[in-house]
């Protein structure tokens, strides 16, 4: 395994070898770079999983290093989506929340928990923001779905700053079970 380049800038990395062999005729250079090539091109060795967010950008990198990456013949796996945010609340909260005014937190939370000082005017814009990042991820995720062709693996979003060995296993589970499965 070997942590590349982002992927915006992963086609020339694994090009770079070709790029060697037009240059260098003959020695070993030229040999080296062959047999570089030889691996990255040899679905019993190699597979690039390329990672990616559901975010405009990334996927639109992903998308095109795909194309890229199938032209230079290098075995791809599945996309890994990296930092997928959960839903906080089930639809019909979420729906309910997103059509509050502050004073309808107020008189919800009232007794619960201090919602002055703007305190309900931050839990609506939080609410609103979080149905943004979930409707981006819908977006990112049908396009992946229409364009590129390769399964994909997403992995949530994982609040703590560190991981535990428990988070790192359930990930690896995870993404052997799709490119085994």
């Amino acid at each position: 395994m070997v942590d590349a380049p982002p992927t915006g800038r992963i086609v020339n990395f694994l090009a770079a070898p070709e790029a060697t062999t037009d240059l260098v005729n003959v020695g070993p250079v030229r040999q080296q770079a062959a047999t570089v090539i030889d691996m990255l091109t040899d679905a019993d060795r190699t597979a690039v999983l390329l990672t990616t967010l559901l975010e405009e950008m990334p996927v639109t990198e992903t998308v095109d290093s795909i194309a890229a990456l199938t032209d230079l013949s290098v075995p791809l796996g599945p996309i890994l989506v990296n930092r997928v945010a959960q839903p906080a609340m089930d639809d019909k909260a979420l729906k309910v929340a997103l059509e509050m005014t502050d004073a309808d937190v107020t008189a919800t939370l009232d007794g619960i928990v201090d919602v002055t000082g703007g305190v309900a005017e931050q839990l609506l814009e939080l609410a609103s923001k979080h149905q943004s990042r979930l409707d981006l991820q819908d977006r990112m995720r049908g396009r992946l779905a229409e364009e590129a062709d390769l399964p994909v693996v997403e992995l949530p979003f994982v609040a703590t700053a560190t991981r535990s060995l428990d988070v790192a296993t359930g990930i690896s589970q995870r993404i052997t079970e799709v490119t085994d499965g």
